[in-house]
């Protein structure tokens, strides 16, 4: 196995990734103008859909979330939605020792200015997130 050479230096690049919002019910203009809000996919928390409550009360779990009946008396005791996002503009302007975002495709990208072990990008961006 060689060994690393001792005139180089070794530095680690984090980049975190943002996305746009995607529903299937926006206009044609949003689409081909990129009108789509852009969220930060925390990592760690990449699923933007899941369990939002849970009836503990509930005794009878099955995997239809409840009565499986027209006539159900009672509401289903795993509610199913998407979880609160971070905004794109928010983790820019609060994670510090950043370079200028760059933007592939629809996507937009922060890197870290930090070389070495100093910054922890994900982590600062995960301290952010109160969503989860």
């Amino acid at each position: 196995m060689s060994a690393q050479p001792l005139n180089t230096e070794i530095t680690i690049y984090r980049t975190a990734r943002s996305q746009r919002v995607r529903h299937g019910t926006d206009a044609v203009a949003v689409l081909i103008k990129h009108l789509r809000n852009l969220v930060m996919v925390v990592p760690g928390h990449e699923i933007m859909a899941g369990v939002l409550t849970r009836d503990t009360t509930v005794k009878d779990f099955s995997p239809y979330c409840g009565q499986a009946s027209a006539t159900a008396a009672r509401g289903f005791p795993i509610v199913f939605g998407l979880k609160p996002v971070m905004s794109f503009a928010k983790a820019v302007s609060t994670v510090d020792n950043i370079d200028f975002p760059f933007v592939v495709g629809q996507d937009a990208f922060i890197k870290s200015n930090a070389t070495g072990l100093a910054g922890d990008l994900y982590g600062d961006i995960r301290a952010l997130d109160t969503g989860y």
